[in-house]
């Protein structure tokens, strides 16, 4: 089977998706961080619901890599072209990375919040590998294992991708043992079986799977026609530099605090978060003019 040429308009249902998620794990966030879970126990116990909106947005990652043609055909997946996927993906996700981690530092830093900075401690949060080795989050910087999820499932994406070219039986094998390795962890160390890109392979791999059905069959994504559908998109676009700002306003909050507190709080995550997302575009652009 031979991948359709889709195209490339964003369909303004996947933003839609993508919104909604955001915005819920954004209010965990703000009920986290304002003390409205007292123990860790609480916030485990409430955690459980907001997981379905990080496997959307794990799922909507995969299904807008499914809609790709690539790694797909004989000869695709070699050595340079595999080196060529991470380094752009690295690019991607670790610049947004260091961004917001450098502004959560400095935040909790002035605020004089607590943080535990050793040399060992660092090597992990600048490597962002917590989740692959602890199954866990760093203590600066909490929010991004999500950003450490992604890569390491890019970083077996071109490899699944193209044994799903060859035969779905294989990825149905790795998705099952997969879900092994999240019910296990489930009941021995739940934090395992959340902060471990591993955990994630069903929701990602799964979008995989349905975005190449979709374009194996030509379907055409459905492209924003009115004002709100372009304003829908526009906001997707954002989604991105949003999940990397919104720690800092968030971790400004006292404890409880009154309603004025909660709409800074959200002005400020705007504000941030486009900033954000021109700095990002900006860094893209002369990163694409260097290399031209």
């Amino acid at each position: 089977m031979v991948i359709k040429r889709v195209s490339t308009t964003i369909d303004y249902q996947i933003e839609v998706t993508r919104i909604i998620a955001l915005i819920s794990i954004i209010i965990y966030h703000i009920l986290l961080e304002a003390g409205w879970f007292l123990t860790q126990e609480e916030a485990l116990i409430a955690i459980k619901p907001f997981t379905i909106s990080i496997a959307v947005l794990m799922f909507d990652s995969g299904f807008v890599h499914g809609l790709k043609e690539e790694f797909e055909s004989q000869g695709s997946l070699n050595k340079s072209t595999y080196f060529s996927y991470i380094k752009r993906r690295f690019l991607r996700l670790y610049i947004g990375y260091y961004l917001a981690y450098t502004a959560v530092f400095i935040t909790k830093f002035i605020t004089n919040q607590p943080m535990t900075i050793t040399p060992f401690t660092l090597f992990f949060d600048l490597t962002n590998t917590w989740g692959i080795f602890f199954g866990r989050a760093s203590e600066i910087w909490e929010v991004g294992w999500f950003l450490c999820a992604l890569f390491w499932l890019s970083v077996l994406y071109p490899f699944v991708r193209r044994l799903m070219s060859i035969r779905l039986t294989y990825t149905y094998i790795i998705i099952t043992l997969s879900f092994c390795f999240i019910v296990f962890f489930f009941f021995t160390a739940y934090h395992v079986a959340y902060f471990h890109p591993i955990a994630w392979i069903p929701e990602f791999f799964g979008g995989v799977l349905l975005g190449r059905y979709t374009a194996l069959k030509g379907t055409r994504p459905k492209p924003a026609t009115t004002r709100f559908q372009k304003i829908i998109v526009k906001m997707g676009a954002r989604t991105y530099s949003v999940y990397l700002a919104h720690m800092v306003p968030i971790l400004l909050l006292s404890f409880r605090p009154p309603i004025w507190e909660y709409i800074i709080a959200v002005i400020g995550i705007l504000i941030l978060s486009e900033a954000f997302y021109r700095l990002l575009k900006l860094i893209d652009n002369l990163r694409k003019r260097n290399k031209g």
